[in-house]
């Protein structure tokens, strides 16, 4: 769903959840520390309100761009089977 978003263009908001900091950083969106509904939706709120936080969303494309393409994804399958064969 994180990289859906970027690849919209959006910022993403999300709880600081295992794995998840692998995926939002603080270019691309912003991370809830604890799992509070009131806080999640503050989050919600200053993305949409911080022209610097909006701009998360080009930053989460800009990466989907350049690290999850079906061109990368292929050349790391390829990689990885070559290094199988050897």
């Amino acid at each position: 769903v994180v990289l859906e978003a970027y690849a919209s263009g959006l910022p993403v908001v999300a709880f600081d959840i295992p794995g998840m900091k692998e995926f939002v950083t603080p270019e691309t969106g912003v991370l809830v520390s604890e799992r509070d509904p009131r806080l999640f939706a503050e989050a919600i709120e200053r993305v949409s309100e911080e022209k610097e936080l909006a701009r998360a969303g080009k930053a989460g494309y800009e990466h989907v761009k350049k690290h999850h393409t079906l061109e990368v994804h292929m050349r790391n399958l390829l990689s990885i089977l070559e290094e199988s064969l050897v």
